[in-house]
């Protein structure tokens, strides 16, 4: 988890408030006018992360936030909600089509009987043969395909989220690439394996990932990052990340010199969202360097640092 040291807030480069907690300066003891306001969060590994912006004596925050942070606090309640309705809906259908063969089962052997019967009132050869078909026969009679449906059921149960599961993109962060309440596949395989083995998982470089993230940005504490949010790569453990002037610079072994990925991928139409950020930071070895699409709409490793690979989810496959 990554643990704040301080933050310093600075008004027209000048420090003007710093606190070890997560709270905001309170920008109505800035006096009337156009300021610039700086913040820099600095994390107990040394790392820091700052942004600035023009300010007119006072904002006010987002009344939204605070509805999307109480909404989102119940998600996994109504996943679960949804899983076992859906188990519900399909055991009845289940149990519909139990009773549909077993009705057209019975009309088939009672026409069978009524045959027999008037053959045996024409004296032909007695059928003394008890039909008895209840449901209860029925599945005794089908019970190895029974037992291979509920197998089936049971499989496809226990795999949802242990090997694919599905995503629901709440926002506008990954925005064009994903799109605001699509829904898209999640692989979770390769993070169960990682867990299993305990190699862990390290997705490659653009990968779209979705993170289980619940710490607060950084930046401001009426803002509650949602518990899950979905983002991409742009550097791995060990590398070193520095932004400044709107660019992304990821240094490694390989790239002494730097390199930019939105320029070696072109996942983005538009990389000027990085802008109003100064960072220099050094990923650890268990640490991954993450940003949306949409960089002017997207909290990410800008706002609250790196992420530890333990955090991931799965793969988004769009």
């Amino acid at each position: 988890m990554t643990k704040l040291k301080k933050k310093i807030y600075s008004i027209d480069g000048q420090q003007a408030y710093k606190t070890k907690l997560i709270e905001d300066f309170n920008l109505n003891y800035v006096p009337g006018g156009n300021h610039s306001h700086e913040r820099t969060v600095v994390l107990e590994s040394g790392q820091s992360l700052s942004d600035f912006r023009e300010i007119k004596k006072s904002t006010f925050g987002n009344p939204g936030l605070y509805v999307t942070a109480i909404y989102t606090r119940y998600s996994k309640l109504v996943k679960a909600s949804g899983i076992i309705a859906a188990i519900i809906v399909f055991s009845l259908v289940v149990l519909s089509l139990i009773k549909l063969l077993d009705r057209r089962r019975q009309w088939r052997m009672n026409h069978i009987a009524g045959q027999n019967s008037r053959t045996n009132q024409q004296g032909g050869p007695t059928n003394s043969a008890k039909f008895d078909l209840s449901i209860k026969d029925f599945v005794f009679d089908n019970r190895k395909a029974l037992v291979g449906l509920l197998t089936l059921i049971i499989i496809v149960f226990f795999s949802y989220g242990y090997v694919i599961s599905s995503f629901t993109v709440d926002g506008i962060s990954m925005d064009p690439t994903l799109q605001d309440r699509n829904v898209h596949p999640l692989l979770t395989l390769p993070v169960t394996i990682g867990r299993i083995s305990g190699a862990g998982y390290v997705p490659p470089r653009g990968e779209i990932v979705v993170v289980n993230k619940t710490e607060n940005n950084l930046f401001q504490s009426e803002v509650v990052e949602k518990s899950y949010v979905v983002k991409r790569i742009v550097a791995l453990p060990g590398e070193r990340v520095v932004i400044s002037g709107g660019v992304i610079t990821v240094y490694n072994q390989e790239n002494t010199n730097g390199f930019v990925p939105d320029e070696m991928f072109a996942w983005i139409r538009d990389t000027t969202g990085s802008e109003f950020f100064r960072s220099d930071v050094v990923l650890k070895e268990n640490e991954l360097f993450v940003v949306g699409d949409n960089r002017d709409d997207s909290i990410d490793s800008r706002f609250y640092g790196p992420i530890t690979t333990d955090k991931i989810v799965g793969k988004v496959i769009n």
